[in-house]
């Protein structure tokens, strides 16, 4: 039997509520293949029900539950800790990381003709990319345009863009 074959016939065995265990023996897969190709399937409470009584047979599914819980909570920790983390490196980067980022910034959203341009709404993101610009390529102050396009349903707050964009700038 093809993938895509046992793919359709897992996703028809979960909606059934069949375990990921059950389906992966029947079919003779992997359970992380399982796991996988029925991740978005939802089960109603009368099946869970079902599954939770064959598990509580076994004296097993309280203890996985327990676990399944703590590692996500670590997951969570693990992902706030990596954003705060990146975060950090964005707002104060060194010389080497404001390299990078500013070349990054510049490859995914710089305008490459004969004048250099560079096109994103969020200010923290132009401020660093105009601290690229004069820390990295010693371009001054004076040496850079800043235009405000902003969308017509907005231009009660283009004033407001404008002294926070000159603000950052003049702290940077």
């Amino acid at each position: 039997m093809a993938k895509s074959l046992e793919k359709i016939k897992a996703r028809e065995l979960r909606k059934k509520g069949e375990s990921i265990r059950d389906i992966s023996k029947q079919l003779h897969v992997s359970k992380s293949s399982v796991s996988i190709w029925c991740k978005d399937i939802i089960l109603t409470n009368l099946q869970i029900s079902a599954l939770q009584k064959k598990m509580a047979l076994k004296g097993s599914y309280e203890a996985r539950m327990r676990g399944a819980y703590v590692q996500k909570e670590k997951r969570a920790r693990q992902i706030i800790a990596l954003q705060h983390k990146g975060y950090l490196l964005a707002s104060t980067p060194s010389k080497k990381h404001l390299l990078y980022l500013g070349t990054g910034l510049y490859w995914g959203e710089g305008g490459k003709s004969t004048r250099t341009s560079f096109s994103n709404s969020d200010p923290k993101v132009i401020m660093l990319f105009m601290k690229w610009m004069t820390d990295i390529w010693n371009i001054s102050n004076n040496r850079l345009v800043c235009r405000v396009l902003i969308n017509e349903m907005h231009s009660d707050r283009i004033g407001e863009v404008e002294k926070i964009l000159v603000k950052d700038f003049k702290n940077t």
